[in-house]
Formats: structure tokens, C-alpha cells, sequence
């Protein structure tokens, strides 16, 4: 008998007990789905007329073959989940590289920021003594970071703290070191 899929259920003997397995076609790993129940069979045909004896047997066969297709779906989703669990984790492998290289070149661009926001020769010349960039400065207050109140041509400004937040002269046009020659 063949079930709906092309598995086809066999009863397979080894050490001496039958056992239920499935096979699609020759060569292809089999399914085992456990030890075959004589006891029960010889128990039904003891206790059970005729009759009903075939009515049992085609219910049970029903049913082994419901048992059957019911494992074979779940064999299958494991396969699939498998598949997917392999495929997520090389994604998973992408990402990590992925943050590392973004890790350095974050790395590099805070140590470049901070380079320019040094008392050195290497700082900027726009650097104001108490940290404050003395070039850049915004019409409206910033909350997000640290600003004074200053006057330019006569209109109010505010002024970032470069010295606490050097990300913001990691990308300035403006940029002149103290050292520069030019």
C-alpha cells in the first residue's frame, strides 16, 4: 500500500520484533517508527468476533496510516527547520563581522575626533580655551549637548562643547591644526 506522499509502510523484522517504517523509494534512509504490536493483534482475534475483527483492522490500518503521514509532516518541518536554523546562523556569522568592522571604524573615527579637540599642536585652532568651538555656532540652542550663550555681529549664538563632545569636529570642514604651517 502506498500512502498519499509515495511513502510506502513496511514491516521490517530485526532481532527477532517487527517494526513499522516508511521508505519512498529504494535507497532512500527509512523512516522507523517503532516496534509492531503482535500482542495486541493475538489479544483482538482472541476476545473479538469475526465481524468486527475486520472492521478494527481497517480502522487500525486508518489510523497507523494517519500515524504515518503525521510523522512523515513532522519529520519534514524538522528537515525545514534544520535548513533554516543553518541559513540563520551564516546571517548571524555576517552580522557579527559586519559590527566589528563598523566597531573599528567607529574606534577610529572617535580617536581621530579627539585628536583635534587636544591642547597640542595637533588640536584645532578654533579650539576656545574652555573647550568651546570658536568658528561653528547655531541661531537656536542645541539640547542635546553642551552649549554656552555667546554674541556674534551683535545676535545671540550658541556655541558647542567641543572639548566633551568631539564627535562633532570628527567631520568639520573647517578643521586647522595649530601645528599647520599654512
Amino acid at each position: 500500500m502506498l500512502l498519499k506522499d509515495g511513502y510506502k509502510p513496511r514491516i521490517k523484522k530485526a532481532k527477532g520484533k517487527e517494526y513499522i517504517s516508511l521508505r519512498r523509494e529504494r535507497g532512500e534512509k527509512e523512516l522507523s517508527l517503532g516496534r509492531k504490536t503482535e500482542p495486541l493483534w493475538s489479544f483482538i482475534q482472541a476476545n473479538i468476533p469475526k465481524g468486527d475483527i475486520e472492521d478494527l483492522k481497517t480502522r487500525l490500518q486508518e489510523l497507523e496510516n494517519n500515524m504515518i503521514t503525521s510523522l512523515k509532516d513532522n519529520h519534514d518541518t524538522v528537515a525545514k527547520l534544520a535548513a533554516d536554523i543553518k541559513e540563520i546562523k551564516k546571517k548571524q556569522s555576517k552580522c557579527k563581522n559586519d559590527i566589528s568592522n563598523i566597531s573599528t571604524s567607529v574606534k577610529f573615527l572617535i580617536s581621530s575626533a579627539e585628536r583635534r579637540v587636544r591642547d597640542d599642536a595637533n588640536g584645532c585652532v578654533h579650539l576656545g580655551q574652555d573647550g568651546y568651538c570658536t568658528l561653528w555656532y547655531y541661531g537656536n540652542r542645541q539640547w542635546d549637548r553642551d552649549q554656552k550663550e555667546d554674541v556674534s555681529n551683535g545676535k545671540t549664538c550658541y556655541r558647542d562643547n567641543v572639548k566633551k563632545n568631539p564627535e562633532i569636529c570628527a567631520s568639520c570642514p573647517s578643521f586647522k591644526s595649530k601645528g599647520d604651517k599654512n
